[in-house]
């Protein structure tokens, strides 16, 4: 007894089904074997300059709820959310930071190869995967550091011991000044919060504790972008 046409044809369409299938599974159980590698040795993928927007707001999160974020870059809450909740699961730390990014970089990767295989099969799907997976993409725009000026008191200033000084900025940065910090010998002295304003003028009082020469640094920051530290000069007597 010989089987009929159709039954045959329908094996072959169910071996070629569970062919794709298990090509598919395999394609899937390599990127995920491979992604994880390339995170942790080569650390390929995207990585948002924003990072320190994402994890302010995150925290910010945490302190307040809801938070009413008041500057466009801590209000792309799809972003920062995820940061918060890998906070309350592993406690705050660069991991947990870049956690959720990564998360969705396996994610895009993962969509890629599923929405190819109907397409293209899945030996390209495959190769379309990994391309998107360890290629380059689009070499990231140069992103400008703060600019800071100190405007008081002038460079080798005299004042006396015990005298008030104020130490007067100017600072700027697209994305908006979040931090300033007074230093002396490495050391913050003061710190004034900014609020993302693209423009920041403001001062530090200063009050020397010794006679000779103090050299005093401003630096500002927008996000985890620094300034050139500006530096003055005073000699007290």
């Amino acid at each position: 007894m010989t089987a009929s046409p159709y039954r045959e044809s329908t094996l072959m369409q169910h071996e070629a089904r569970t062919t794709s299938g298990y090509s598919a599974f395999m394609g899937v159980t390599g990127l995920l074997l491979v992604l994880p590698l390339l995170l942790a040795f080569a650390w390929t993928g995207f990585t948002a300059s924003d990072d320190g927007f994402y994890v302010d707001a995150a925290t910010r999160w945490l302190a307040e709820f809801p938070y009413v974020p008041d500057q466009f870059g801590l209000s792309r809450t799809v972003v920062s959310l995820p940061i918060s909740a890998t906070y309350l699961l592993l406690g705050k730390g660069e991991f947990a930071s870049v956690l959720s990014t990564c998360l969705f970089y396996v994610a895009l990767v993962l969509t890629t190869f599923h929405m190819l295989v109907p397409m293209v099969g899945v030996n390209r799907a495959l190769v379309g995967a990994l391309l998107l997976d360890s290629g380059p993409g689009a070499p990231p725009a140069p992103v400008a550091r703060p600019q800071l000026t100190i405007t008081a008191p002038a460079d080798g200033a005299t004042v006396q011991l015990g005298a008030l000084v104020s130490v007067q900025f100017t600072a700027g940065a697209r994305d908006g000044i979040t931090r300033i910090e007074l230093r002396r010998f490495g050391q913050v002295l003061s710190t004034i919060e900014g609020s993302g304003e693209r423009t920041f003028q403001g001062w530090f009082t200063y009050s020397a504790s010794s006679t000779g020469t103090h050299e005093l640094t401003v630096i500002a920051y927008s996000g985890t972008r620094a300034s050139e530290p500006a530096r003055v000069t005073i000699f007290v007597r």
